[in-house]
């Protein structure tokens, strides 16, 4: 299943995408802010 998570760079957002990569889940974020600092810390990319 793949799953886009909306405001990604945001607290509840890299969470949530924690618990799904956590799943083996295809994850993508989507984000208006270009700050992903939160993002890179609670849900690191995975090499494709």
């Amino acid at each position: 299943m793949r799953v886009l998570v909306t405001g990604g760079s945001g607290f509840l957002a890299a969470w949530i995408m924690r618990r799904l990569l956590a799943r083996n889940l295809s994850v993508r974020a989507f984000d208006m802010r270009c700050d992903s600092r939160l993002l890179a810390e609670l849900a690191p990319r995975k090499s494709i």
